[in-house]
């Protein structure tokens, strides 16, 4: 089975699951090495593309949580999405810690 992307150029690219795969676990390796671990959240901001479905299949890969953005925001809105994404872990843990103590009261 193949997968179809339409390019800008009004043209398409043809990929594999293989090779959507095989790329997701070269990227998934890359990823680790950079330091990237289950439960980390990776914003990933691409054009639509085979590069952009690999990145989110190696962040799932790592057990990461994948945060796909629009490529072409504008940097205030970026920048909006990116701190609510560096929040989003000490959100939900103080959410988890509040939700303990309720429970010991």
């Amino acid at each position: 089975m193949a997968i179809f992307f339409a390019l800008e150029d009004g043209g398409e690219r043809q990929v594999t699951w293989t090779e959507i795969d095989e790329g997701a676990t070269r990227l998934a390796h890359a990823m680790k090495d950079r330091g990237v671990t289950q439960g980390d959240w990776i914003a990933i901001a691409l054009k639509n593309s085979p590069e952009h479905l690999m990145s989110c299949f190696a962040g799932w890969k790592l057990g990461a949580v994948v945060v796909p953005m629009r490529w072409d925001l504008p940097e205030w809105e970026r920048d909006r999405v990116l701190d609510a994404v560096t929040c989003a872990p000490q959100r939900d843990l103080a959410r988890r810690i509040g939700a303990i103590r309720s429970r010991r009261s």
